[in-house]
């Protein structure tokens, strides 16, 4: 097994997703230092309006395999697929919409979702437009974009905010739907004049109940997470007050961005095991230590650096949210163990099943985290969730340890047979 290709790939990925979430992390830096209810009030629009973008990630999931499998015999595949994400992304929207009025949340707030709403439908056409540029080699072209984009974001925050035209946590939303629209129009030039795949949106039921059928078990977990997050939103907003929200807001950011530390770790083990020629059982026990180790090392950098990060978010070294970070480091990292468990069973072919262990974070830990709810104290919140992450971990870790004696029972079955 070679290892350092896993680093290797782990790197390349989890920046590539660190790029993509550290629009939104900006975003929250910029408004941390302005004003804490300007925080809050981006933070929860962003938050609903991020369910949508994660159904959206769930439901084009499929798309480079459909694209790659099809693109030899079929000359329509790629304007399926735009047609499809246009399609999707409409029904995205008018779902957002109706969620908008449904949401309780202030003025503020709630105008700042429905203009993040706006950039639901491009952001759609954009991940199956990217999935098919980077089936098609252009990997690092959507990672430069990526990065451009990153740029143009933040600056374009800061530009809006100083005119004043409206509240800094709309101003801010703005600026990320003007970013989503300039995104789409330069991927939409890289496929036509660069890669050369035809984009012009077509119906066809056969290949769209395909893509679906790749994407719903994402776009359900997908769901259920990011619901389940915002659900303990919406309770902390009523609850609590606009600092208490900020650094729940600020916690759960840094969620996000951990764990793309592990999402790119879990895909390179994924990646590099599955071209082994040989069984992966014979590498199964090197790749958990790994992994593992892998994970703990992380964490320790993740520590070391929190003050550095306390010092991003707030332009200061604040004790509450260094205490935060201490806690919402090993939630990332128990989910990083539990996402290196189920890909070594996803690589036993256990398949279905195992992903809807990490909703333990949404059944156990977002009801533990409400329960210990403080509005002076964010600890206890990521307290329980830690405690559902736990559970996920000792879930999948079990059942890894059965699919492989029941994966080495078989081989010595198979073995014995050939004899």
């Amino acid at each position: 097994m070679n290892y350092w290709e896993v680093i290797r790939q782990s790197l390349i990925i989890s920046g590539s997703r660190m790029v993509a979430l550290s629009m939104v992390t900006l975003d929250l830096m910029i408004l941390g230092r302005l004003a804490l209810d300007e925080t809050a009030d981006f933070a929860l629009a962003v938050q609903f309006s991020q369910i949508y973008v994660v159904l959206a990630l769930g439901l084009t999931v499929g798309v480079n395999i459909a694209f790659n499998l099809r693109k030899s015999h079929s000359r329509t595949v790629a304007r399926s697929v735009a047609g499809y994400a246009v399609f999707t992304g409409f029904l995205l929207f008018l779902m957002s919409l109706v969620m908008g009025f449904f949401v309780t949340m202030s003025k503020n707030a709630q105008l700042s979702y429905f203009v993040l709403a706006l950039g639901i439908v491009p952001t759609t056409l954009y991940i199956a437009l990217c999935a098919m540029i980077e089936a098609s080699g252009g990997a690092s072209w959507v990672f430069k974009l990526t990065i451009g984009a990153a740029i143009a974001n933040a600056a374009l925050d800061l530009a809006l905010v100083h005119l004043g035209l409206c509240s800094p946590a709309v101003a801010v939303a703005l600026a990320t739907t003007i970013v989503r629209l300039l995104l789409l129009s330069f991927v939409i030039y890289g496929c036509l004049r660069i890669y050369r795949i035809s984009i012009a949106p077509i119906f066809d039921g056969v290949e769209w109940k395909d893509l679906f059928s790749y994407g719903r078990t994402e776009a359900l977990v997908g769901l259920i997470f990011t619901g389940g997050v915002s659900f303990l939103f919406a309770y902390a907003n009523a609850r609590g007050n606009d600092a208490a929200l900020a650094l729940l807001a600020i916690g759960i950011n840094f969620l996000n961005i951990a764990s793309v530390i592990y999402i790119g770790m879990t895909r390179a083990v994924a990646n590099v095991a599955s071209a082994l020629t040989h069984r992966i059982s014979t590498d199964l026990k090197g790749l958990a230590i790994f992994g593992l180790a892998y994970v703990l090392g992380t964490t320790a950098v993740l520590y070391a650096a929190s003050p550095v990060l306390s010092w991003l978010y707030l332009g200061t070294v604040s004790p509450e949210l260094l205490a935060i970070f201490v806690i919402a480091i090993w939630v990332v990292a128990f989910d990083g163990a539990a996402m290196l468990f189920i890909t070594l069973l996803r690589l036993l072919d256990w398949r279905a099943g195992p992903p809807m262990l990490r909703l333990a974070l949404i059944v156990i830990g977002v009801p533990l985290a409400m329960v210990w709810f403080d509005p002076l104290a964010m600890q206890p919140v990521f307290a329980g969730l830690l405690m559902g992450n736990i559970v996920a971990a000792l879930l999948a870790g079990m059942l890894l340890l059965y699919a492989a004696r029941q994966r080495a029972r078989k081989d010595l079955h198979t073995v014995a047979a050939h004899q």
